[in-house]
C-alpha cells in the first residue's frame, strides 16, 4: 500500500514540474552580460529554437543539470537551436566562480542576470528551463530537475519544434 502511495506522489510531483505553456505564452526578452563581458541578448537569437535555463551557483540540482544541456546542446546545430543558460545569481563574481570551476559550457550560451530574472520569468524554482520555437512562444517549461529522463524530455520536444536540427541519425524503426 505505502509503495503505491509513493508512486502516484511521485507522479504528481512531476507532473506539477513539467508543463506545456499556453499559446499565447512568448518569452520576455533578455538582455545579459556573459561572463566574458560581452551582451547577450534575445534579440539576437530570433528565428531559432531557444532553450533557456535559469540556474544559479548555490542550486545543487542546476550544478547536476548544466553538464548535462551542455552534452545535449553539443547534438544540435546552433545556427537553428540555441542553448541558453542564465545564472540568476545576485553576485556575478559567484556565477563566475562556478563557470570557472565548472568549466564545461562549451556549447551553452551562459548570461549574468543579477538576481533580475525571477521577476522576469516568474519561474516557481530553479533551476527553470523554457523551451521557446522560432517565432518566440514558449511550447514547454520545466523545473527542478528530473535526471536523464528530464534530458529526454527535453531533447525529445527540441526535437518536435526544430526537426532534423540535430547531428544524430535518426533512429531506425524496426519492421
Amino acid at each position: 500500500m505505502f509503495l503505491g502511495g509513493a508512486v502516484a506522489f511521485a507522479a504528481v510531483v512531476l507532473l506539477t514540474r513539467i508543463r506545456a505553456a499556453g499559446r499565447n505564452d512568448v518569452l520576455a526578452p533578455f538582455a545579459v552580460v556573459a561572463p566574458s563581458g560581452d551582451s547577450l541578448r534575445s534579440a539576437d537569437l530570433t528565428g531559432r529554437v531557444l532553450l533557456v535555463n535559469v540556474w544559479a551557483s548555490w542550486c545543487a540540482p542546476c550544478r547536476e543539470e548544466l553538464p548535462g544541456l551542455d552534452s545535449l546542446a553539443a547534438t544540435y546545430d546552433s545556427s537553428r537551436v540555441t542553448f541558453v543558460a542564465l545564472s540568476d545569481d545576485v553576485d556575478g563574481a559567484a556565477a563566475r566562480e562556478f563557470l570557472a570551476v565548472f568549466g564545461g559550457t562549451t556549447h551553452l550560451r551562459v548570461g549574468l542576470g543579477l538576481g533580475h530574472l525571477k521577476a522576469r520569468y516568474r519561474y516557481p524554482g530553479l533551476p527553470f528551463t523554457m523551451l521557446v520555437d522560432p517565432a518566440g512562444r514558449i511550447v514547454r517549461t520545466w523545473y527542478g530537475y528530473g535526471g536523464a529522463p528530464q534530458l529526454a524530455a527535453v531533447d525529445s520536444g527540441i526535437r518536435r519544434v526544430a526537426p532534423g536540427a540535430d547531428s544524430r541519425k535518426p533512429i531506425a524503426s524496426a519492421s
